[in-house]
């Protein structure tokens, strides 16, 4: 019996925000944090260290360009940006994120829960969907910790991981960024998930 040749789904559109999410990215940073290997921290380039990474780029080096006063002002600008494009970390590749470390969690903590049963549970149940910030932001414990983990990941991490992350850099054209623009757009970055719990 042959199988039909169906549409594969590559965008879906966010009914709170109205932005279309990217469901590729979603699912690949999701599979990430669910079949983890070798270094964890490695994984977080998938998802949103390796854009915020990119971002802090982005934005130290639209200060070099006169665009912002400084990075803390180039990030808050930036972060979730509305419009696709507009940002390397646009609203639709923030809920891509968040959404898939979200949906990963859930399958880790239920190893026989397939993802189109998470996928239309995280969605459709309210306790989820509406609660997509705060649950991310239990990764990490509090406010706090989340902006020292952003931090950390942008500017240092473990040995493994800082060699992965040069790579990332280096892959993605990411312009030169100081220690300090990672501490603002950790700090940014702690703000806009505050102003969303």
């Amino acid at each position: 019996m042959a199988v039909p040749n169906l549409p594969s789904i590559k965008v879906a559109d966010d009914t709170r925000s109205g932005v279309e999410i990217d469901c590729e990215h979603m699912l690949a940073s999701c599979n990430a944090f669910t079949y983890t290997i070798g270094e964890p921290l490695i994984n977080e380039l998938t998802s949103m260290i390796g854009d915020l990474i990119t971002l802090t780029g982005e934005c130290a080096e639209a200060v070099r360009n006169g665009e912002y006063l400084n990075s803390y002002v180039a990030a808050k600008a930036l972060i979730a940006h509305p419009v696709e494009g507009g940002s390397t970390l646009s609203l639709a590749d923030f809920l891509a994120d968040v959404d898939a470390w979200n949906l990963g969690k859930m399958m880790n903590d239920d190893i026989n829960l397939p993802i189109n049963q998470a996928i239309r549970t995280y969605y459709t149940n309210l306790n989820y969907y509406n609660k997509r910030h705060e649950l991310y932001l239990e990764r990490y414990g509090s406010l706090e910790q989340l902006e020292d983990h952003t931090q950390y990941l942008i500017n240092d991490g473990p040995l493994g991981y800082n060699i992965m992350r040069g790579q990332f850099i280096e892959r993605f054209h990411v312009p030169n960024y100081s220690q300090s623009d990672g501490e603002n757009i950790a700090q940014a970055f702690r703000e806009y998930v505050e102003e969303r719990l």
